[in-house]
């Protein structure tokens, strides 16, 4: 099967003039964006337009600011007539994300941090892929193009970050997606000419990301939690900043597990720590709410200017969350559906061979500790004492895929677990839980 779409960070529409845009044999007259003659040529399944509340011309809450924003990019698409874009706005879905600054043509002053714009858009971005692509096979085509033509400074950059992310992640299930970054020619006013637009890359996504660990603090249980949110000014804030569904310790521990077992092909960490999807989604649309709803807007009527105030950021935390999540979802797909301690071998071999195929090192490293499984001599066992010092237990962890002697058993055609949260090490005399043991693994290089 075959799945195609455009994905397009735009500026402002209004300042665009009619011209003529060329790709390949394609070529439109008398339009405003690059982004309709790549619609006629491609005929992709959906496409996904990224403006920014800067658009704004009017709206006295930052819900109306953000509808206000999408009216602007939907008028210009509803402004260019013709049959070659029929059917574009059925396809088209868009996202208005966060832009900080001084905006004169609407006259718009917009305060907070201009890094926001990224985890909005990795998050916004993905769902609407998602929701196209989850029940596609792994073995489907997909083909994603990113016009880059009319993005505004660090929308292109931060776009592209966001779809690379995305398609590394993916691509543990999918292993053919293809990205193709396109901008057409400088537009010269008063030019007359058709422009062209340009392939500049065009590349495979391959599985090559990588999630830090979320820091885990000893905070009071009354503090604001600064894990994924920031306050960028302490005063005068709007409401409770504990109105969202806070993660507590444990919670980011065991998340952090999952990542590291699911980014080191540790299989059974993925069955024992797999995350309730549900939760974290409803936790990530929390912290978003709340962000949302903390923004202030006001007018200013000496300088006739509309402020936007808002009162928090996004930290680096958020962003590894959001991929946690992605990366839950890429479980499910292959075939994860609840916790579990104890997993049949037929299993482990599907996982490895859904999740790792794509990455030959790590897929024929989990197969070879699996292979060893139904050998008595090689298979591991409960024997609870080790000697081994932290480190070098991390190491042969990774090097075995968990299935070493003291933490994993392999009888009767199933792994188990042989300990259930703390593994003890140096002759028994300290302990780590497991969490936090399969985490270390991410520290390793």
């Amino acid at each position: 099967m075959e799945y195609k779409v455009i994905i397009a960070p735009w500026g402002q529409p209004k300042l665009w003039k009619e011209t003529s845009y060329r790709y390949k044999d394609c070529e439109l007259e008398k339009i405003k964006s690059s982004l309709f003659t790549l619609y006629h040529c491609l005929n992709p399944d959906k496409v996904i337009i990224i403006g920014s509340d800067s658009l704004s011309e009017s709206g006295n809450t930052y819900e109306h600011i953000v509808c206000s924003s999408k009216n602007i990019i939907l008028g210009t698409i509803m402004n260019t007539p013709g049959s070659e874009t029929s059917g574009m706005m059925e396809k088209t879905k868009i996202i208005i994300s966060y832009n900080v600054g001084k905006f004169k043509l609407n006259n718009l002053q917009i305060e907070g941090d201009l890094g926001d714009f990224y985890p909005h858009v990795l998050w916004n971005l993905f769902n609407y892929l998602w929701e196209d692509i989850r029940h596609l096979p792994g073995d489907s085509n997909i083909e994603i193009y990113i016009d880059l033509t009319h993005g505004q400074n660090f929308m292109p950059t931060l776009t592209h970050k966001a779809v690379d992310t995305i398609a590394s992640i993916l691509s543990m299930i999918y292993k053919n997606i293809k990205i193709t970054l396109l901008n057409s020619e400088p537009f010269v006013i008063g030019e007359e000419r058709t422009y062209d637009i340009y392939e500049l890359s065009s590349y495979i996504a391959k599985p090559n990301f990588y999630v830090p660990p979320i820091p885990v603090k000893n905070d009071s249980p009354d503090e604001f939690d600064k894990s994924f949110l920031e306050p960028i000014n302490n005063s005068n804030l709007p409401n409770s900043p504990n109105v969202f569904n806070q993660i507590n310790n444990t919670g980011k521990m065991e998340y952090n597990a999952f990542s590291a077992s699911m980014q080191r092909g540790l299989l059974m960490g993925i069955y024992k720590f797999f995350p309730n999807l549900s939760k974290l989604k409803r936790a990530i649309e929390d912290i978003f709410n709340f962000y949302e709803q903390s923004i202030v807007v006001k007018f200013n009527q000496e300088k006739c200017i509309r402020q936007v105030r808002k009162h928090y950021r996004f930290s680096d935390n958020f962003d590894k969350l959001i991929q946690i999540h992605i990366l839950g979802l890429m479980a499910q797909k292959a075939g994860v559906s609840c916790r579990r301690n104890m997993v049949d071998l037929s299993s482990l071999y599907d996982l490895n061979y859904k999740l790792y195929y794509n990455d030959a090192v790590l897929y024929y490293l989990v197969k070879n500790e699996l292979d060893k499984l139904n050998n008595p001599d090689k298979s591991p066992k409960c024997k609870q004492t080790r000697s081994d010092d932290k480190h070098k237990l991390i190491r042969n962890i990774m090097a075995h895929a968990l299935f070493i002697n003291g933490i994993i058993e392999y009888k009767d055609g199933c792994a188990r677990w042989c300990v259930d949260n703390q593994v003890r090490y140096e002759s028994g005399r300290k302990s780590i839980s497991i969490a936090e043991l399969l985490t270390e693994t991410l520290n390793i290089t």
